[in-house]
């Protein structure tokens, strides 16, 4: 099982990577997209993947995909990083946005992944 979440681990950081590259290539900006577009579509996968798992999802599988490949691909030491340096750098509002985008938009993205689940 070990081997199983580690290979998915190792897919899940690499996808993490690829996906931060493709969101500064397509918006360029010091706000933190490529964090957003990570942690938006990790929160609705993880809310389709325990939605999938509560009604049919065997448990080994939910662990592998779960804790493998969306705890290594997701971030929240980036997200709260890149919040305190918008901070930092007198960025108050791109800060409260960053705050209240991943923050809500999770939620609410996780709750969608549940429902259609």
């Amino acid at each position: 099982m070990l081997l199983w979440i580690t290979a998915a681990g190792v897919l899940g950081s690499l996808a993490r990577y690829w996906t931060s590259r493709a969101a500064a290539r397509i918006a360029p900006s010091e706000f933190p997209y490529g964090t957003l577009a990570i942690n938006w579509t990790g929160s609705f996968l993880t809310g389709l993947l325990a939605g999938a798992a509560a009604l049919s999802l065997p448990r080994p599988v939910s662990l592998v995909l779960l804790s493998g490949f969306l705890g290594a691909y997701t971030t929240f030491s980036t997200f709260t990083y890149e919040s305190a340096a918008l901070l930092r750098s007198g960025e108050r509002g791109q800060a409260v946005w960053n705050l209240v985008l991943h923050v809500g938009g999770g939620a609410a993205l996780a709750l969608l992944g549940m429902a259609i689940a």
